[in-house]
């Protein structure tokens, strides 16, 4: 009888997401992992009351650092289980698969190097910018001084974001803007989101390209997989390279004025000629994501674009991230 009723429940259970899906995810994303560090903020003035440790103390210590990394990912977690089971959504809706092979393994750590490398000048010439018109750089780190740092750090801003951001932003948000609207609008505004998501300006611009590109991948591929390993492994390469510089203090960003800004444009128009090379002759510009598409006017049942919550969302996300300016140029 237990059996018969699983196969039952299994089988009123949606296997996609649309775009009410990705609004009320976008919406829930945005809002509790700041309830939550909140939360922890007060339980932590609580406790450290009690200790002679004010707030300024609190939130510069590294326990507090620590608990600020892991809160947002593993709230995405949560989002992700407690939605699909509180709508009765199948997780294979977010086409996860463990089905891969080593020849897309090599193109995506293939991508991941060129995205890294091919990206980071031009990002760093972002942030010389910003630093010289007065806006304070936000740095989430923790103290990579020895190999146990190095792979605690490896774990909490590398694994947990790709595993969990994925499982969000392109697992959910990506692929239910998917099902109603055209394939290049639901990349940019996935992206767009993404980078909001993020909530600082420094941390806009990257974000966003990164968020183009691995949604092509799950697209091109039809496999969450791609973008998770593709997102690990650009946090990785970032981990160690903050690592090996902390050691030994090597840093690939050069120094000299002229030869930098060459390399910053010369590498960004390589990247992008080198991604679109493999767009066309690896992925040949085809679509292997098998999801049903809806046209809005289709199926009016799933209501209009842009639904309550994804505008809610917005809103909330650009007032955070207008406060998150306004801050870092007042400090």
């Amino acid at each position: 009888m237990d059996k018969i009723n699983q196969e039952k429940t299994a089988i009123f259970k949606r296997d996609h997401y649309n775009h009410k899906d990705a609004g009320k995810t976008f919406l829930w994303a945005v809002i509790l992992p700041y309830v939550i560090t909140f939360m922890a903020l007060l339980l932590g003035m609580s406790i450290g009351s009690n200790m002679g440790i004010n707030a300024e103390q609190l939130v510069e210590s590294l326990g507090f650092t620590i608990a600020s990394a892991v809160i947002t990912p593993l709230t995405f977690l949560s989002i992700f289980f407690i939605y699909n089971k509180t709508s009765k959504i199948s997780l294979k809706a977010c086409r996860l698969s463990f089905k891969i092979n080593i020849k897309q393994i090599l193109i995506l750590i293939s991508i991941s190097l060129i995205c890294v490398f091919g990206l980071q000048y031009f990002i760093h010439g972002i942030d010389l910018g910003l630093d010289a018109i007065g806006y304070n750089l936000s740095n989430l780190s923790l103290p990579l001084n020895n190999g146990w740092w190095y792979l605690l750090s490896v774990v909490v801003l590398a694994l947990f974001p790709a595993v969990c951001e994925e499982l969000i932003f392109r697992g959910m948000i990506f692929l239910g803007l998917r099902r109603n609207l055209k394939d290049s609008l639901a990349v940019v505004l996935s992206a767009v989101l993404f980078a909001l998501m993020h909530g600082s300006l420094e941390q806009f611009v990257y974000p966003f390209i990164l968020g183009l590109i691995l949604s092509v991948l799950v697209l091109r591929t039809g496999n969450l997989l791609s973008s998770i390993i593709v997102h690990f492994l650009n946090n990785f390469i970032v981990v160690t390279f903050a690592f090996i510089e902390n050691m030994t203090g090597f840093n690939i960003i050069t120094t000299i004025s002229w030869l930098f800004w060459l390399l910053a444009v010369g590498l960004l128009l390589v990247t992008f000629g080198l991604l679109y090379v493999i767009d066309k002759f690896y992925f040949k510009h085809k679509s292997n994501l098998n999801v049903e598409k809806t046209p809005l006017q289709d199926n009016k049942s799933e209501g209009k674009f842009p639904s309550f919550y994804m505008i809610m969302g917005i809103i909330i996300s650009l007032i955070l991230f207008i406060v998150s300016i306004a801050t870092s140029f007042g400090n």
